[in-house]
């Protein structure tokens, strides 16, 4: 150790300066090439999480329509089924919101229940101004509650297409 801490001393100030900045530069290059396919890989996994998060939904509502239609066939009573697109809508306006959608069930008549936890509420009025406006879908009940975080909300909705 001695042996450097001389060499270094040996070093005129400007030699010593200009490894103090070689340094610097080399050790940014290389965490830099090393963290740039960390955060490139980062970024396929949370839109692969994403992806799986809208099938694993779109799963869940398909069995539940598909239950509620099976219960109705057994009673033999009438009942409408929900419009295929009512779904897929509500999924991709709450993704563009970037909203994530906690639980999404289908209910009788072609209704539709949701459950958000800490979201935006600004985005939350956004997306159902959106989905009233543009797509024709009403409110037919909301509960909402206040998290600690401000600005953040828990939304349980039930919607009609």
């Amino acid at each position: 150790m001695n042996a450097v801490r001389n060499w270094w001393l040996g070093l005129e100030q400007r030699e010593q300066w200009l490894l103090l900045v070689l340094t610097v530069l080399l050790s940014a290059f290389v965490l830099l090439r090393f963290w740039e396919p960390l955060a490139i890989q980062r970024e396929l996994l949370e839109r692969q999480n994403l992806e799986a998060r809208q099938t694993l939904l779109w799963i869940q509502s398909t069995v539940a329509q598909l239950r509620l239609d099976l219960r109705a066939q057994q009673r033999g009573a009438k009942y409408r089924p929900m419009p295929p697109d009512l779904v897929g809508t509500i999924q991709q306006t709450a993704t563009a919101q970037q909203l994530s959608i906690k639980r999404l069930q289908p209910i009788a008549e072609g209704r539709i229940q949701i459950r958000m936890e800490k979201s935006d509420a600004n985005n939350v009025i956004s997306w159902l101004h959106l989905l009233e406006q543009r797509h024709q879908i009403t409110i037919e009940s909301m509960e909402l509650s206040s998290t600690p975080q401000p600005g953040q909300i828990h939304l349980s909705i039930e919607l009609r297409q």
